[in-house]
């Protein structure tokens, strides 16, 4: 497959404190949402956006992933994918203060384009910017750890300063009987989580179960000046740990509903470390946004790029060959 447009996948700088329009993502189709969810409204969207005319194009690409797929290509590319080295230093992640903030401690965030809270004491948190641009548009993301009991208000903060809309989880709380990530949010509407010392509630306001995934409907209040920002967090259910889903329709569907009820910045997704599904959901996600331009795209290119961003993204060679079986899934949805 060509891979002429890798190149649009360029690093951006998320630092600075100019002022910006709202972010919105490119992959938001004009579709109303019911009050309530349900499965087989979720099961009746469609997986991918493509023109009329992009007939020629789904043909190509399912052949050429076909073939990379059967010619056990995607295991020689995971390998070299294995030997990539660190791109970036995590000095601030190392220091003394920061240890304690990190779920594990060889998962760490680079210095170039780590999130840092703004207002507080110590500005760090086990989080990162992951931008993609791909001709006008761009998907924007920030990858993060499971919070930590320590880290609950680190989340939070950042959630409000991003002005976040959409979260991503794609872990249990608990798995196999080990804790993977805090229980961060309240558990029922008559429940109120203080924050930084008071100056912040977060509130449940709703929540409802699917087949696959737990959505919240969430709160953050400023209380000293009564600004409320509403999250809405998706909690992906039946992703296990270093594994993969029985299928990747559910994954699929996971996608088209957060980019849905996304209203700005930037889209927060995490697993327990941050890098396992974490990635391989963003590597789709971006797969998909090549195809709905119809441009060719190269999944290794992809992740890494990712691992650029982020050191280790997709763990384990079956979640890297996922990632080429969500997309002949949606492209085989496509053709029909």
């Amino acid at each position: 497959m060509n891979d002429s447009n890798i190149s649009l996948l360029t690093p951006r700088d998320d630092t600075t404190d100019q002022k910006t329009p709202r972010y919105e993502s490119p992959r938001k189709i004009p579709l109303s949402i019911p009050d309530k969810l349900t499965d087989d409204w979720l099961e009746s969207l469609p997986l991918l956006s493509i023109r009329e005319d992009g007939e020629e194009f789904v043909g190509e690409v399912l052949h050429s992933l076909v073939e990379k797929v059967e010619q056990e290509e995607p295991y020689e590319e995971f390998r070299n994918l294995c030997q990539l080295k660190p791109t970036d230093d995590c000095t601030a992640s190392n220091l003394t203060d920061n240890k304690i903030k990190n779920r594990y401690r060889n998962v760490l965030p680079y210095d170039v384009n780590r999130v840092k809270l703004k207002g507080s004491k110590n500005d760090y948190i086990n989080a990162s910017y992951i931008n993609i641009d791909i001709e006008d548009t761009q998907l924007r993301y920030i990858a993060c750890q499971g919070p930590l009991p320590n880290t609950v208000d680190d989340f939070w903060l950042m959630c409000w300063q991003e002005e976040v809309s959409v979260v991503a989880m794609l872990t249990l709380d608990v798995e196999s009987r080990r804790v993977k990530c805090h229980r961060y949010w309240p558990d029922s509407p008559i429940e109120t989580l203080d924050i930084c010392d008071g100056e912040y509630e977060v509130n449940l306001k709703s929540s409802q179960s699917l087949n696959d995934i737990d959505i919240r409907y969430i709160n953050i209040t400023h209380c000293p000046s009564g600004k409320i920002k509403h999250i809405i967090h998706l909690n992906y259910t039946t992703w296990p740990d270093h594994g993969t889903p029985q299928s990747a329709i559910p994954i699929l569907q996971f996608l088209r509903l957060l980019h849905l009820l996304h209203t700005g910045g930037p889209i927060v997704v995490h697993c327990s470390a941050g890098i396992g599904r974490s990635g391989s959901l963003m590597t789709i996600d971006i797969a998909l946004l090549y195809m709905e331009h119809m441009l060719p795209f190269n999944i290794f290119e992809i992740v890494k790029y990712l691992r650029q961003q982020k050191y280790g993204m997709i763990q384990t060679k079956d979640q890297y060959l996922f990632c080429y079986t969500a997309c002949m899934q949606v492209l085989l949805s496509v053709a029909g």
